[in-house]
């Protein structure tokens, strides 16, 4: 990495800031949500919806991403390559036996200049108004990321190692010094208000915390009044347990692991043991300062949980009814059961009784839905 500048998708947290909710934290948030987020997420779902039931113009919808993209393309150089196959080779969602071999747009995505020349504009495009007003704008935009999405369940496919991923990864940040603060308000919130979502966004992290702090750090010491912060993000999956009693009820559902993929395998910079996250739904569990063992300052260790699990296929069309909103309830209730049960146990092991018991009536909360909806 010696030699290298910032991995800007270690360090980019627009996407957090312009299509992200958190929680309330004394009338301030951790992040600001951007200008019409909400509306924003709507014209990204009803795209998402509108490409899936109509993906039978896949050549019209490449045609016009290529032609937004090109200008962007005659500056990749090295990586102009792999820009020119993303965007002429057709790619589609794998099926059982199938491998897919090429990941052109993953590769991309992991490159410097794939990802500030294609992947910036498309999180660019998000924070337009522009984005609200023009549909071939906005279309453009989400396909590019649903070829990512693609390439992300295909390489899980491809790669069993890939699949299922549980474990701990980190993402490091730089705030000002009076953010800090707002951070660590956070822990003085109902349980219920510690949250980042990012519904559809892609958060690049790493298993290795040396590097998610000396990316984070780079900005942090650039200026004497800001601190780093580093995420702590444990990644659990939905469970054996759980996942049955999904499929029991909607056998044809396709739920993977796809909220957090190790992409090392793929990755222009392996040596970052990247881990990216989709749509990641983060439920905070501690903010404390930290020592750093290396000599450097002291920095703001974020503990947070999130689910792999994910519904996202060609195959789901949201529209919140019928069946569609049957399989979201069931599927919400599952994983707020898992996240809760774990956060009651973490909650517990850190001597915060109080949260214990929060977390342990979310849990009780969920069953009690889940028996209400006559669900065995």
């Amino acid at each position: 990495m010696n030699g290298r500048r910032v991995s800007p998708r270690f360090t980019d947290w627009t996407i957090v800031e312009e299509s992200g909710s958190t929680g309330l934290v004394d009338d301030r948030r951790p992040f600001f949500g951007g200008v019409d987020v909400e509306a924003r997420m709507g014209v990204i779902r009803r795209q998402i919806n509108y490409i899936r039931e109509n993906w039978d113009q896949y050549e019209q919808f490449m045609s016009d991403l290529a032609q937004r993209l090109r200008t962007a393309v005659a500056t990749l150089g090295a990586e102009a390559e792999l820009a020119q196959r993303l965007l002429s080779e057709r790619r589609d969602w794998g099926k059982p036996g199938e491998v897919a071999t090429d990941f052109s747009a993953l590769k991309l995505y992991t490159s410097d200049a794939g990802y500030r020349a294609l992947f910036g504009i498309v999180n660019d495009s998000f924070r337009r108004d522009s984005f609200l007003q023009d549909e071939r704008i906005a279309r453009s935009a989400v396909f590019l990321i649903e070829l990512l999405t693609i390439d992300l369940f295909n390489y899980r496919i491809a790669n069993p190692a890939s699949d299922a991923f549980e474990g701990v990864v980190y993402r490091g940040m730089s705030v000002s010094n009076d953010d800090v603060d707002v951070f660590l308000n956070v822990m003085r919130q109902p349980v219920s208000q510690r949250f980042v979502s990012v519904p559809l966004g892609m958060l690049s992290s790493s298993t290795a915390p040396e590097v998610a702090l000396r990316l984070a750090g780079t900005y942090a010491t650039a200026s004497e009044a800001r601190t780093t912060v580093l995420w702590r993000i444990h990644v659990l999956d939905l469970g054996e347990e759980l996942l049955d009693l999904y499929r029991r009820n909607f056998s044809t559902s396709v739920v993977t692991s796809i909220c957090a993929v190790p992409i090392t395998g793929v990755s222009h910079f392996p040596e970052e043991n990247e881990v990216l996250l989709r749509g990641p739904f983060f439920q905070i569990l501690d903010v404390a300062w930290q020592a750093n063992k290396s000599g450097g300052p002291d920095h703001v260790v974020v503990d947070a949980v999130m689910l792999n699990s994910n519904r996202d296929h060609v195959t789901n069309i949201a529209n919140d009814r019928g069946d569609d909103l049957a399989m979201r309830t069931l599927f919400r209730v599952l994983v707020t059961q898992r996240r809760a049960r774990f956060a009651a146990k973490f909650a517990t092991e850190r001597g915060r009784e109080d949260d214990g018991l929060a977390y342990q009536r979310q849990l009780d909360g969920s069953l009690a839905e889940l028996r209400s909806l006559g669900i065995s």
